[in-house]
């Protein structure tokens, strides 16, 4: 069934008349048309849309249109939000249609009514005197709010410790059981999403989704007939987090205390047998941190768990904890129907438990067979997911089972895709640690699309030169028709690309002498800077190194730096400067949006390839060896030509944006694998003379508008 959805783009259609803004764009039309295609044809699109194409309303026109339910998939909840509270409410405005559009959010982004009031309740919950005004303010949001989602309640930030108290989890939610089971946020949330025509949700859900259906968990997204993700160039990297698992100490620590304090309140007659065992856990897991003492001297602070050089007593005190564990959970086992609190630390305590087993298992069959695991066929890979043939039995020492069997509920057991071996490793965080692992592959991705369902991919960044394999079989879709649009914006009259004559990134000189070139440009340009660091490190040395040669050059720019506040606070600052310079790193090269002249200079020090100590690039790559393939060109290439072209992007973001972008990497433009990278670039004019940059930057100080 067509809509004809070009009549809603066209000179005279109803976005002409009613958005004061809309300016027809061949490219937006023929994506949306491909949309609609791909929706009636059940199939797989994967649509390169540059800078400037409007895709968003090129998807949502066809997604309100459409008979059947539409999942919009989104990178990030920032993303989600601007969607839902903007950009629906003025295409469905302009279109002059009635839609039941729903957002959902995990269920972390959501107030629990019973843990506000436990915390609330709790005489050593608070952890800070500046969490007593938050506790309050997040009381009077709950009360007023209609949602319970925690991105409206202004007065506490997102990011506060305290929403991990008053938020729950899979494993700790009390479900029916709970007193506030009818007023639950997260329930209400599903329910609009159940009958909502266009849900909006993030990759993380989907693929929390996903995880979940491998469970045989079905309730926490609806079905749907297409779904759209939008940012798809970071899915590869969300499937791999989420179709892995990680357990951390904190997380164990947090089950032990909260579980303890549930014994001492409803088992007053025989909470000591069960408080030493949960003591016993608290024991087992500073043992067992005691022996991660050698990775404080790695490098990041990780390392693939049979690396270690204490792994057999690593191993050791791990079985001791897992041991412990166990014990705690059987106890409570035999109290759990006393209380709904006991309940829900029973399944969260045998939940954890099967989570260090998992990890255990998947690291010995790793280190047991390396790589006896090849890549699949086209065609074993692209059959669908039959749970008999293709998943691995459930191990009979599962305690999620035993407990379920208890309670009498409903048995739902995390299975395994046999043709997928696992990469595991220990990293030491700020408190605690994190066990970790990830699928070597995530080509069975692909897998979960149903036969009667679109799936639609779209994003600034999905090709290398035009080609996507790099993408579509990370994610194992095979059958899917590839396009590309390029942006409409005039880059080679607005724009200049310049790659200084520099020593390489390596060389001690480097950064300054990078410098160098950068504060000619500076002092001319009336707009922003961004700095782009491959490296945390690199931001630090920049920044000491700026801040010195600012103050040399007499220079009245603030400087702003990532990690000295959040990531939010920093973009806000640059905005209301006007003229500031941001130094930052990995999160920064994507989803910053800076039209107009907020940013006039953007500079990349250098081809931002992946960390070689990344330890599931690290397997990728032998992987990739022993099949006799090219790790470099396979995966480093695709990689930095997607990052570079992100962090390239952030520098024009309207028609009327113009600037300049230095890279100040030498590899582009005199190694044979640079011209693969900035040919995907967009069209800029170039240059190796910082003149002519510093020529364009004058023009444009001259003639601002």
């Amino acid at each position: 069934m067509s809509f004809n959805v070009s009549r809603f783009f066209s000179d005279d259609g109803p976005f002409a008349g009613a958005v004061s803004t809309f300016t027809k764009r061949n490219a937006q039309t023929e994506l949306a048309q491909a949309i609609e295609d791909t929706f009636s044809k059940k199939s797989i699109l994967v649509a390169e849309a540059g800078t400037g194409t409007g895709k968003t309303w090129a998807y949502l026109v066809p997604a309100l249109l459409a008979p059947g339910k539409v999942i919009i998939s989104t990178g990030t909840r920032n993303l989600q939000d601007q969607i839902f509270n903007k950009d629906v409410p003025q295409v469905c405005k302009a279109m002059g249609i009635p839609a039941l559009v729903s957002v959902l959010k995990g269920r972390s982004n959501y107030v629990c009514h019973h843990y506000l009031k436990e915390l609330e309740d709790s005489e050593t919950g608070l952890r800070s005197k500046s969490e007593a005004p938050q506790l309050q303010a997040i009381r009077r949001f709950t009360d007023a709010t209609s949602t319970g989602d925690k991105a409206d309640c202004t007065a506490v930030p997102e990011n506060a410790d305290i929403w991990h108290r008053v938020t729950s989890t899979a494993d700790n939610c009390l479900g029916s059981d709970c007193q506030f089971f009818e007023e639950c946020f997260t329930n209400k949330a599903r329910a609009r999403a159940q009958e909502a025509d266009v849900v909006v949700i993030n990759h993380a859900l989907f693929l929390a989704d996903m995880a979940l259906r491998q469970e045989g968990i079905f309730d926490l997204l609806p079905g749907a007939d297409a779904v759209v993700f939008d940012e798809a160039h970071q899915l590869p990297d969300y499937a791999t987090r989420f179709l892995g698992e990680q357990i951390s100490g904190q997380k164990i620590s947090d089950w032990e205390r909260r579980s303890l304090a549930v014994v001492r309140l409803q088992l007053k007659g025989v909470s000591k047998e069960v408080e030493a065992l949960l003591q016993a856990v608290n024991s087992a897991l500073l043992e067992f941190r005691l022996q991660l003492k050698p990775l404080e001297e790695m490098q990041n602070q990780q390392s693939l768990v049979q690396n270690l050089p204490n792994y057999d007593r690593v191993m050791g005190r791990f079985d001791e904890l897992t041991d412990a564990i166990q014990r705690v959970v059987k106890a409570l086992l035999k109290y759990q129907e006393k209380h709904p609190d006991l309940q829900a630390a029973t399944r969260e305590g045998a939940t954890i438990y099967d989570t260090l087993m998992r990890w255990s298992r998947s690291h010995k069959q790793d280190s047991a067979s390396d790589s006896d695991v090849q890549a699949s066929d086209k065609e074993s890979t692209q059959a669908k997911v039959d749970p008999k043939e293709d998943q691995q039995a459930q191990p009979s020492d599962s305690l999620s089972v035993l407990v379920a069997k208890e309670m009498e509920e409903e048995i739902n057991t995390v299975t395994e895709f046999k043709e997928t071996p696992y990469v595991c490793w220990i990293n030491l965080t700020q408190h605690a640690f994190q066990l970790q692992r990830a699928p070597l592959s995530v080509r069975h991705f692909g897998k979960f699309r149903r036969s009667d369902q679109a799936w639609v991919f779209t994003s600034a960044t999905l090709s290398v030169n035009g080609n996507f394999d790099h993408f579509t079989k990370n994610l194992g879709l095979y059958d899917a028709v590839e396009k590309v649009w390029d942006s409409p914006f005039e880059y080679q009259d607005n724009t200049i690309m310049l790659i200084p004559k520099l020593p390489l990134p390596d060389d001690f000189s480097f950064r300054d002498k990078f410098i160098d070139v950068l504060i000619p440009l500076i002092k001319a340009t009336h707009g922003g800077v961004l700095i782009l660091c491959t490296s945390l490190r690199a931001v630090d040395d920049f920044a000491e190194k700026f801040l010195e040669r600012l103050d040399k050059e007499n220079i009245d720019r603030p400087l702003l730096k990532q990690g000295e506040n959040s990531r939010a606070y920093l973009m806000d600052r640059f905005r209301e400067e006007g003229n500031a310079i941001l130094i930052g790193s990995a999160s920064f090269w994507e989803g910053v949006d800076f039209p107009g002249d907020l940013l006039t200079l953007v500079a990349i020090d250098k081809i931002p390839f992946m960390s070689p100590d990344d330890p599931v690039l690290d397997a990728r790559i032998k992987d990739c060896e022993e099949r006799g393939g090219s790790p470099f060109f396979e995966i480093q290439i695709p990689h930095a030509a997607i990052t570079l072209k992100q962090g390239a992007g952030r520098l024009i973001r309207s028609e009327n944006d113009a600037g300049v972008l230095v890279i100040g990497d030498v590899r582009l433009v005199e190694k044979g694998y640079g011209k693969r990278l900035w040919k995907g670039l967009p069209n800029f004019y170039r240059t190796r003379e910082p003149a002519d940059a510093l020529q364009f930057l004058t023009y444009l100080a001259n003639h601002k508008k």
